[in-house]
């Protein structure tokens, strides 16, 4: 609806948090940044990532750098969508395709989520 480009507009997008990776050359790129999901003050999304087989990449502020070791939330589920971590700690795509990806950022033992779509 207009009202809701004019909201866009007054109000846009900032991101904090970006998926960084080879998909972008490590860059901070705003069609790489996660949103707030929904009514959520602690939990960002990415929503229909289009990885290819042996993608990597980590979830980044600028600052700080999130890979494998945060990959979280039934953990097997997660992690069999995935290879091992490469000896950088990235997260490392193990099929093609469409990916959403999740990430908590409430607590000081951040974690992530990976869902194929």
């Amino acid at each position: 609806s207009k009202d809701a480009v004019y909201a866009a507009i007054e109000n846009p997008v900032t991101f904090t948090w970006y998926l960084r990776g080879d998909v972008n050359g490590w860059a901070e790129s705003e069609l790489y940044g996660l949103v707030l999901n929904g009514d959520s003050t602690t939990e960002y999304v990415i929503e229909n990532v289009q990885l290819s087989a042996g993608s990597k990449f980590k979830i980044s502020d600028g600052s700080t750098w999130l890979g494998y070791s945060n990959v979280k939330g039934g953990d097997n589920e997660c992690k069999a969508l995935l290879n091992a971590p490469d000896s950088d700690g990235n997260i490392v795509i193990k099929e093609a395709g469409s990916y959403t990806i999740y990430f908590e950022s409430g607590t000081s033992n951040y974690g992530l989520w990976i869902a194929k779509n």
